[in-house]
Order: C-alpha cells, then sequence, then structure tokens
C-alpha cells in the first residue's frame, strides 16, 4: 500500500480509522449537515443526495444566518457585504 501511495504522488496518512479528531474540519462540517433542519437522514440514491446538498450548501450559504457570525450569511461573510440596520 505504501509503494501505491508514493508512487501515485500521495502523502501517505498514519491517521486512524473512526477516530473523531483525525480532521476536525470535515468532522465538523458533518456535524452541522446531520443536525441541520433539512437534513432527511438518509437517501434512497445517489443522485437524490446529490440534489439535496445542492439546494443544502446553497441554503446554508446564502439564506441561512449564523449566529456566530453576527446573524449574517457566510457568503455576505466572504463577499464583504454588511447588513443594513
Amino acid at each position: 500500500m505504501i509503494k501505491f501511495v508514493r508512487d501515485a504522488q500521495m502523502v501517505d496518512s498514519y491517521s486512524r480509522a473512526w477516530v473523531s479528531d483525525d480532521n476536525p474540519f470535515s468532522e465538523s462540517l458533518f456535524g452541522t449537515i446531520k443536525t441541520f433542519r433539512t437534513f432527511p437522514g438518509s437517501f434512497v440514491d445517489l443522485q437524490s443526495g446529490r440534489n439535496y446538498f445542492v439546494g443544502y450548501f446553497h441554503e446554508y450559504n446564502y439564506s441561512y444566518k449564523h449566529s456566530g457570525i453576527q446573524f449574517i450569511t457566510p457568503a455576505e461573510r466572504h463577499y464583504g457585504e454588511r447588513r443594513k440596520f
């Protein structure tokens, strides 16, 4: 396996499988997705999952007001837009 990884010019990792702190960013995203108000829990097929996530990421980034960033959307924060009071 190590030879395959190196031949493919990939970086080998000694992270343990099923350990939640191996990639805190992906674990955080997964936790957010699972607890989002519209998450169905499972999908009938791959296409239904893809369709769900197209809408999910659009809503999450452009419609959902996040309390951690002063109740604006991530898109507003990213593009430097400010809410007008």
